[in-house]
């Protein structure tokens, strides 16, 4: 099949399909506990952006984890990690621009 043939909704739409499990990893990784990622019926544990749960509570949380190992990992302080503070930046800035393109902002 022709890519250019798809219609540019079902392209936009595949794509926020393949990334809502990396925004799942993403979160995961940063520690965020799986009780704030789903929800008690399995039926409704669909696209991460359909659940039924806070969002805007998930992203306040991977904010506080970020914030806490950010800490810990910097190069500044002695016994940092460059890599991880790498990673970890990384990390909350596809975690903020998918909240963002989903309607969910921290003030």
């Amino acid at each position: 099949m022709n890519l250019t043939s798809l219609h540019p909704a079902q392209c936009r739409h595949q794509k926020i399909t393949r990334n809502t499990g990396q925004i799942m990893t993403l979160l995961k990784n940063l520690g965020v506990p799986s009780r704030m990622l789903y929800v008690r019926r399995l039926s409704d544990n669909g696209s991460f952006w359909s659940r039924r749960i806070n969002h805007l509570q998930v992203l306040e949380q991977a904010r506080r984890l970020y914030r806490q190992q950010i800490v810990g990992v910097h190069p500044d302080k002695a016994g940092g990690c460059v890599e991880r503070t790498i990673q970890l930046n990384g990390a909350w800035d596809k975690i903020e621009q998918r909240f963002k393109a989903h309607g969910h902002e921290l003030g």
